[in-house]
């Protein structure tokens, strides 16, 4: 969503497909540089967060209770 609260871009997946892998793909067609990207922890992926470092955006997603270092999110 952009400041004025309007999608980017919606995609709509089968019930049984993890969002975190539309996700990616999704992330790759964009421009993400200077923006921040924000999602709840389902899309705490290393890919994920490789292509968002990549393209120099920030980050706020939730650690997923695995991670042995959690980041700081507010």
């Amino acid at each position: 969503m952009d400041a004025l609260d309007n999608s980017l871009r919606l995609e709509l997946t089968a019930g049984k497909s993890h969002d975190c892998v539309k996700g990616y793909e999704m992330l790759q067609d964009m421009d993400l540089a200077g923006m921040t990207v924000i999602a709840d922890r389902g899309y705490d992926m290393n890919n994920i967060m490789e292509r968002i470092e990549k393209q120099q955006a920030i980050a706020v997603i939730p650690s997923r209770k695995h991670r042995k270092v959690q980041r700081k999110c507010d």
